[in-house]
C-alpha cells in the first residue's frame, strides 16, 4: 500500500502529535500538566475518520498476524498509560495488537482514540480490534459520547467515530495458534469463518455470537458455558476451551475486556491470557498496567506501575486549528504561539522552554517516577531491551515558535 498523503488528516494529527510521542518515558506525566495536548477542531477529526474508514475497509473481519506481537488491553481513555505503552517499542517497525476498548471510563476518550488512528492511517505497524466499548450502546452510556459533545457540542462527530467502530476488524490470530479477542468465545463459534464472514458496517452487538465474543469472561467455575453476572453474556470454563480448540486448532485465547488488579492473569491451566493496560482504573487508583509480547513459543509480560490520573478540565491543551495558528488553553492562561510547515522539526523547543518555565514550581505536586522501567517484570520470559529507536513519523512536520515578552520567533 502506498504511503498516505503528507496533507492527510491522519499526517497532520500526527506531525502535532510528534514531540509528545518522542518525549522520555520520565516526561510522560508532564503531559497535560506543563506539556500542552494538542486539540483538533471537528472538521479534522471527521476528516481523520473519513481517512481510517477506508483503511479499515481493507482489513478482514479477522486478522491473521505474525509474531512477535506486542499486545494490549482495555485502555478506556487513560492517554499516559497509551504513551507510555508506545515508549516500550516504536510501532513503526514493531508489531502491536490492541485488543479494543479504547474510549469510555476515562479522562482522555477522544485523544487515545485519535492518536491510534493516526497511527494506523500513517501505516503504523498496529492492528486495532473492536471491544465492546465500541458499540454506540455502550459508548453512549460510559462516557465517550458525552466527551464528544462536552467538546464539540454536537453528536455528528460521535456519529462519525461510530462509523470507524463499525467497520473495526472484531478478531485476530498469531501464527495460527493463538486467538485474540475482545471478550472471549462462544458455544456459537465453531468455526473461525462464522466471524470471517460477518458483514460490515457492523453497528450493532445483537447478534449472539458478536455478543458473546465481545462480553464473555473466563471462569474457573464452571467448565462450560454459563450466565454471567454481568448480565445477558457468558462465562466459559476449561472444558469450553477444550472443545474450542479441538475445532478450531487455537491453543490459546489472549483477550482483555477484564479488570485485573496486576493488569495480567494467566489461567483455565495456561489456556486464556487476559490483559488489562488502564491503570489506577478503580477509585482506589492502585491497578497496574500491562502488556503481553507473544512471540509464538513464550510470552513476556511487561506490567507497569498505576499512573495517578490527570483530570481532564485541569489539562493544558494547544488548540490546532490550522497549519497557521494555534492557540495554548488552560484555565488560568492563554498563550498563543505560532506555527510554520517546515522540513523538519517539532514542538520540542516548546516544550523545552514551557518545561523550564513549569518545572520549578509544580513538579513537586506531580511526583513523576521513572517510568522508563516496568515496576515489576516477573516473567516467564525475556524483557525488551532499553533505549528503543525514537518514533520515525514522517518529516513535513511543524516547528513550533513560541512567543512570550515580545520575544521575536
Amino acid at each position: 500500500m502506498s504511503a498516505s498523503h503528507p496533507d492527510s488528516p491522519s499526517s497532520f494529527v500526527l506531525s502535532a502529535y510528534r514531540a509528545i510521542l518522542d518525549l522520555p518515558s520520565e516526561n510522560i506525566l508532564g503531559v497535560g500538566d506543563y506539556i500542552p495536548i494538542p486539540d483538533f477542531p471537528a472538521n479534522i477529526l471527521s476528516n481523520l475518520c473519513d481517512e481510517a474508514i477506508e483503511v479499515f475497509k481493507q482489513e478482514p473481519m479477522v486478522v491473521e498476524l505474525q509474531s512477535p506481537q506486542y499486545i494490549v488491553g482495555d485502555l478506556h481513555g487513560s492517554l499516559h498509560d497509551l504513551l507510555r505503552i508506545l515508549k516500550i517499542a516504536d510501532p513503526f517497525s514493531n508489531n502491536f495488537l490492541f485488543l479494543g476498548d479504547y474510549v469510555d471510563r476515562g479522562q482522555f476518550s477522544t485523544e487515545v482514540i485519535t492518536i491510534l488512528l493516526a497511527l494506523k492511517c500513517q501505516k503504523a505497524k498496529i492492528t486495532l480490534i473492536r471491544g465492546n466499548h465500541e458499540f454506540e450502546e455502550v459508548c453512549s452510556i460510559y462516557g465517550f459520547k458525552n466527551e464528544i459533545l462536552h467538546l464539540f457540542g454536537s453528536e455528528a462527530l460521535f456519529h462519525k467515530y461510530l462509523k470507524v467502530f463499525s467497520y473495526l476488524p472484531i478478531a485476530a490470530t498469531i501464527d495460527n495458534i493463538s486467538f485474540c479477542v475482545h471478550g472471549g468465545i462462544s458455544q456459537h463459534l465453531h468455526n473461525i469463518n462464522a466471524l470471517k464472514t460477518v458483514q460490515r458496517p457492523l453497528t450493532d452487538s445483537s447478534m449472539p455470537l458478536i455478543h458473546d465474543i465481545m462480553w464473555s469472561d473466563p471462569s474457573s467455575v464452571f467448565s462450560m458455558y454459563s450466565e454471567s453476572t454481568r448480565g445477558d453474556c457468558y462465562t466459559f470454563g476449561y472444558e469450553a476451551v477444550r472443545k474450542f480448540s479441538s475445532e478450531t486448532n487455537f491453543h490459546l485465547i489472549i483477550r482483555a475486556h477484564q479488570y485485573v488488579e496486576d493488569g495480567f492473569k494467566i489461567e483455565l491451566d495456561n489456556t486464556v491470557i487476559t490483559i488489562f493496560s488502564a491503570s489506577s482504573y478503580k477509585f482506589d487508583r492502585s491497578n497496574k498496567s500491562a502488556v503481553i509480547r507473544f512471540n509464538g513459543k513464550s510470552v513476556d509480560k511487561l506490567i507497569f506501575d498505576p499512573y495517578p490520573r490527570l483530570m481532564r478540565e485541569s489539562a493544558m491543551f494547544f488548540t490546532m486549528k490550522s497549519p497557521n495558528k494555534t492557540k495554548i488553553i488552560n484555565k488560568s492562561s492563554s498563550i498563543t504561539f505560532m506555527t510554520r510547515i517546515a522540513p523538519s522539526g517539532s514542538m520540542k523547543n516548546l516544550i523545552g522552554k514551557m518545561g523550564n518555565r513549569k518545572l520549578a514550581g509544580r513538579i513537586g505536586m506531580n511526583h513523576i517516577p521513572n517510568s522508563n522501567s516496568a515496576a515489576s517484570m516477573n516473567t516467564f520470559v525475556n524483557t525488551p531491551t532499553s533505549g528503543q529507536k525514537p518514533f520515525q513519523i514522517p518529516k513535513n512536520l511543524m516547528t513550533f515558535c513560541f512567543q512570550e515578552n515580545d520575544e521575536n520567533c
